[in-house]
């Protein structure tokens, strides 16, 4: 039976009870997290503040922005302790739908956080010590990806972390807008941009090293419609999203896909956040 304090990563940021709202935001925005645990001068847990509430108040202007961080914290956050079961929490997790969770001590004090990637990594190592495999239990496994090479990363990471799965990689064609030309728009045949775009992903993957080859399959809509339709439609289990640091309105329009499909899933969604290959570096020794 694992616990928290099996899986939990010791390296946490916290925010002093006594900061502003707006340097805690700060703060949040550094390190590319969503939300931090707010300790007392002892470290003992105050509460946990996130980045969504305290972006408001300091929208409210610079007063609100001078307050202390605990008057917007969450009034009923999700805690844990040392020895808490982690099957206990992973069912709160997906109940509240939080990203993490920090971990207290006997004496409250704050001793790490445990996001969900956590748990991957946890379930991981105890699959590998018993003979069984990375496989982590979860059937079916989507990745969606994009132009660039993030999405090629996590799809590698997924394939290592659960062997045995059905692994599917999704990429999604935006449809042409009202502002393109109609006499343009004649002229290009979906099947066939489909079928080119296929085979270009194909030699993408098979470039990359992945093995086994996952489900490839390219769609034409909006993507984060696309995405949560597969993922209904392939009785997808887990749905792993790559999300690349972006701060002002470049993290609002090209954070909307990620935030749709993790609202709108049937299944859990899993956003990795942060450095990437760094990551990869990390789970798998290359």
């Amino acid at each position: 039976m694992l616990i928290a304090r099996q899986v939990m990563s010791s390296d946490v940021v916290t925010a002093p009870a006594e900061a502003t709202v707006a340097a805690v935001l700060a703060t949040l925005r550094e390190h590319g997290v969503r939300q931090l645990p707010v300790v007392d001068p002892e470290g003992r847990f105050v509460g946990v503040a996130s980045e969504r509430a305290l972006a408001d108040r300091v929208a409210e202007g610079e007063p609100a922005g001078a307050e202390a961080v605990t008057t917007c914290l969450d009034p009923e956050p999700l805690v844990a302790e040392e020895d808490s079961r982690l099957a206990d929490l992973v069912e709160d997790m997906l109940e509240r739908k939080a990203r993490a969770v920090p971990v207290v001590d006997v004496d409250r004090r704050v001793v790490g956080t445990i996001a969900a990637f956590d748990v991957m990594r946890g379930l991981h190592a105890v699959h590998a010590d018993r003979g069984a495999g990375p496989y982590l239990g979860v059937e079916r496994v989507l990745v969606p990806i994009g132009n660039d090479d993030l999405g090629l990363l996590a799809l590698r990471l997924v394939v290592k972390l659960f062997k045995g799965a059905e692994i599917h990689a999704i990429h999604v064609l935006g449809v042409p807008s009202s502002m393109v030309p109609s006499a343009i728009i004649s002229k290009v045949d979906p099947g066939a941009r489909v079928q080119q775009v296929a085979a270009g992903l194909k030699k993408r993957v098979i470039a990359a090293g992945i093995d086994p080859m996952p489900i490839l399959k390219v769609r034409l809509g909006s993507p984060a419609d696309e995405i949560v339709e597969y993922a209904e439609q392939n009785d997808i289990r887990l749905i792993v999203i790559p999300s690349r640091e972006r701060h002002g309105m470049r993290r609002v329009l090209l954070g909307s896909v990620a935030e749709h499909v993790v609202r709108h899933s049937h299944c859990p969604s899993l956003v990795l956040r942060g450095s990437l290959p760094e990551l990869w570096s990390i789970e798998t020794g290359e």
